[in-house]
């Protein structure tokens, strides 16, 4: 099964740009991916756009099994000048993990014509441990771009289509 969550929520947007949101987007993002795999009768799992993140990781570990995966989605802002896309997992990631993570960012990367910023190790995030990484599954945390870069951000709306349908046929292929 596939753990589709949007990072932020109603009560905790997130990154902030300009008037754009990250809980926003992310919402936007994972109904898009969500409807993309369940058109294709996959069974995909989303939070509540109210829910909180210690709620959220509760749900899914009530729920999740090794075999699953659980993907996170965010958008990071930073220094105008800051741009791409990055994924994170467990600092004891395994090569399924790894793997997987590796063929988010490049996707995401290639299809937005951003920056790849890599796989990263959730101790190299800002807050050093992420609570998504704990529940059983196969886990990633994706940074999707820059909401305060103007060109990622164009790009993210220009290709959005191709992006959701670009991280739906990858994780598709991960839990078929």
């Amino acid at each position: 099964m596939l753990f589709l969550t949007a990072g932020h929520h109603k009560k905790d947007a997130g990154a902030t740009y300009n008037g754009r949101k990250e809980a926003d987007e992310t919402v936007r993002l994972r109904n898009a991916i969500a409807r993309l795999l369940t058109d294709k009768g996959l069974k995909v799992w989303t939070d509540a756009d109210d829910w909180d993140l210690n709620r959220t990781i509760n749900e899914i570990t009530k729920r999740s099994k090794p075999d699953d995966i659980i993907c996170d989605l965010h958008f990071n802002a930073g220094a105008a000048t800051a741009s791409g896309c990055e994924v994170f997992v467990a600092d004891n990631a395994n090569a399924a993990e790894l793997n997987l993570a590796t063929e988010l960012v490049n996707t995401i990367a290639s299809t937005l014509l951003i920056r790849n910023r890599g796989v990263k190790k959730e101790h190299d995030s800002q807050h050093k441990r992420l609570g998504m990484m704990r529940p059983a599954g196969r886990n990633v945390l994706i940074e999707i771009c820059f909401l305060s870069n103007n060109y990622d951000r164009q790009q993210y709306d220009t290709f959005f289509g191709l992006l959701a349908e670009g991280i739906a046929r990858v994780l598709a292929q991960k839990i078929e």
